[in-house]
């Protein structure tokens, strides 16, 4: 049987008169999801650089200053770790480290060069920290620390065995510094979550 387009128009005809109701809510649908979307990507507040509740009433403007020091200081730690895990730089993990830290990245590294690997740290950014715990007046503090990053492993052929060299990745990390002289080194580090973005 021969369909001409007066037959194929009708059908169509025929099942939009029938689904109406059911074509009507999918439209519906669809502008209702766009509209909230929408109003959700306005309403959106911008990532501050820190967040500090600047209206605490039991914080002075010295203490907040402190706190956001403290916070820019400890993502650089994270940022100066990952760096230089990626180029092998036990010198620069020396300077920035407790004993333990150091002992823990040391064996990551030999790990990754017998194994003829390299990690691959990349666009570091900050997203948001807040302190979780100070103890003894800054001389230890305790943060949780939102970035975003490429990370990946590679092998010596640059063949990608883990991760994704074209997707960023969202990291939350636990991290305890403790104050040495006037600078801060991580005493504890722990990735508590990531996934890719």
């Amino acid at each position: 049987m021969k369909l001409n387009i007066n037959d194929i128009l009708g059908i169509i005809q025929n099942f939009i008169n029938d689904n109406i109701i059911i074509i009507l809510i999918v439209i519906s649908l669809i502008i209702v999801t766009t509209i909230i979307t929408k109003i959700k990507m306005k309403n959106k507040k911008p990532i501050t650089k820190l967040d500090i509740n600047h209206n605490d009433p039991l914080l002075t403007t010295k203490e907040i200053n402190d706190r956001e020091n403290i916070q820019i200081e400890a993502f650089n730690l994270i940022k100066d770790l990952k760096t230089a895990k990626m180029n092998f730089d036990i010198d620069k993990i020396r300077a920035i480290t407790t004993d333990n830290i150091f002992d823990l990245y040391t064996i990551q590294i030999e790990t990754l060069k017998n194994k003829q690997q390299k990690n691959i740290i990349e666009q570091i950014e900050y997203i948001k920290s807040y302190i979780t715990n100070v103890i003894n007046n800054n001389e230890t503090v305790n943060l949780r620390i939102l970035i975003k990053c490429f990370d990946y492993t590679v092998d010596k052929k640059n063949n990608v065995i883990k991760g994704k060299y074209n997707k960023k990745t969202l990291q939350t990390y636990e991290i305890e510094i403790v104050k040495n002289n006037s600078n801060y080194l991580i005493q504890k580090l722990e990735l508590l979550y990531e996934r890719e973005i």
